[in-house]
Formats: structure tokens, sequence, C-alpha cells
């Protein structure tokens, strides 16, 4: 199972070919990891069968109001204000509609599909919804998947050959490619420094993640891993996401200082009989994400 995102919308004006993101200043590496720490039931978490009586559930974001977006088999994407109530998203005339990623303003980025099966990215804010097509893609999907506080908007556009780019869009507009050195990436979340995490495929058709932190790439791959996504960034730098292990199996994980000390932590959710994906982590380091669980079930997670 692979990260799905929220689908919202955000307007954006029209957008040119703009400077690059630079990958200069080289790649940097994470040098020797500490030895990975397994997380099981070190804290506290609630589980959520979500909306509507749905066994399908995903947590994919979270704001520091504990204001979370999510995906429900049954009504599809929604905003769930914690211990409150649930409000469906759907993009105006869309058939599908993910919602991804909130910042602390309360605006909401994602994507959706139209009646023609066309992709668009979005965001919406206090009830406006702003489709987004990236300048480059001739009509094929865009997504957005992460949004900070700045209104800077994060993910990647699907060309016709089906190969990823990632990109960058400023508040103002402004477009920015984003160029690791492997191919296909995607960019999956930014916070408020400018921080943007991602994934892409390497020479050796391994799936790594990354950390763009100003214009210096470093390598985000978990320790023996088969392949590592980053789906979530705080204000502290701290990064979560999933990895694969050589058995095939998928854990959650969590990445402390990346830049001075990495400190690796594997996360499973305490229920959780199959796969378990973080999906987001707010800078109070609370975290969603959402696992399979004995009875084949998918059920999102709120952990403190």
């Amino acid at each position: 199972m692979q990260y799905r995102g929220s689908r919202r919308l955000l307007h954006i004006s029209a957008l040119g070919l703009l400077p690059v993101l630079s990958a200069c200043g080289g790649v940097a590496s994470l040098g020797a990891p500490s030895p990975p720490v397994r997380e099981t039931g070190a804290v506290a978490c609630a589980t959520f069968n979500g909306p509507g009586g749905s066994t399908y559930n995903e947590f994919l974001g979270i704001n520091n109001q504990n204001e979370i977006v999510g995906y429900a088999g049954l009504v599809g994407s929604y905003k769930f204000h914690a211990g409150k109530s649930y409000e469906v998203g759907r993009y105006p005339g869309s058939v599908d509609t993910v919602l991804t990623s909130l910042n602390n303003g309360h605006a909401v980025a994602g994507w959706y599909e139209d009646t023609k099966g066309n992709i668009f990215g979005f965001s919406e804010w206090e009830g406006i919804w702003t489709k987004y097509q990236d300048p480059h893609t001739a009509g094929d999907a865009t997504r957005f998947l992460g949004i900070n506080d700045s209104g800077e908007i994060v993910g990647y556009y699907e060309n016709r050959q089906g190969i990823d780019h990632a990109f960058a869009v400023l508040a103002t507009g402004k477009f920015r490619p984003i160029l690791p050195h492997g191919s296909s990436p995607a960019a999956t979340a930014v916070n408020d420094r400018g921080q943007i995490v991602g994934w892409e495929t390497v020479a050796s058709g391994a799936t790594e993640g990354w950390l763009l932190d100003g214009k210096r790439f470093t390598k985000v791959a978990y320790p023996g891993a088969v392949s590592t996504r980053p789906s979530g960034i705080n204000e502290s730098g701290e990064i979560v996401g999933s990895y694969k292990d050589a058995a095939g199996n998928t854990h959650g994980f969590i990445l402390t200082q990346p830049l001075t000390a990495p400190r690796w932590q594997q996360f499973d959710e305490p229920n959780a009989s199959g796969e378990t994906v973080l999906a987001g982590i707010d800078d109070r380091d609370h975290l969603v994400g959402y696992f399979q669980n004995a009875a084949g079930r998918v059920v999102a997670f709120f952990c403190r």
C-alpha cells in the first residue's frame, strides 16, 4: 500500500517556467547512523475505524491544533477535529478527492480526479477551492502532498511517459522544480523552515528518501531497508515515514536530528499485524498514520 495523499485545492496564478530549485551543493550522506531502535507501544495511541462505519481508514496529515485529514472507504476524504467531528472534503464536481495535508492556518492541500480522469492538485481555505496543474504536464496528473504555514506547497506531477517530477510552489505562485540525483522524485512534505522531504528511485532500482535543506540534498534511507519513503517533517526537522525490510514487511520510522546526529526508530502500531505507515508529525511530536490489523482492515491511528 502506498501513500495516497489528500485531494483539495488552493488558488495559484498561471505559472511560467521559472528557475529550478537547484540540486547543486551535492548530496550529503547521513554518515554512520545510530543503531535503529524498535519503538513498539512506546507512546499512547488511539485507533479510529473512520466515519460511517468505514473499515478502511487512513490518517494522512496533522497540524498543531490536532486537526487531521484522512481518507475512509465509505466517505472518501475528510477533515477530523480530534474529539469533535468529521467534515467530508470533496472538490466541487470531482469524482474522487484526497486531502493529503493541512497547515496551522486551516488551509488544506491535496488532489482530485475529474469526470474525464484528469488529476489536479488543489488547496482549500475558508471555503475557497483552487485547482492547480503543473505547467509542464500537458494534461497529466498533478498531486499536492504537503503544505506549510507560509502557503508553500510540494508534490509531484507525472508526465505521459509515467515519470514523476517533484516540485514546490510558493504562495506567490512561483514554481520550482526539485531535482535530486535519482529518477521519478516526489516531494511529500515541507516545514516552515522550508525543509522538504520526499523520495526517488536510485541507480540500483531501490526507493530512497531525501531531505532538501537549502540547496543540499541529504539521503534518507533506513539502515538495511529495501525502500524508504519519508512522508512528514515537523518544525524541529524530525522526519516520519515508512520503510520496507528485506522480508517485505512495512514499518513506520521516526528519524530525529537527520543533519547532525541521526537516530532512527522503527515504529509499529501496537495493534498492527500487517504494515504500519507513519504519515504525519506535528510540532509536539504527535503522530498520525494507518496500519493493517489481524482482520485485514486498514485502521487510522493517532499517537501522543
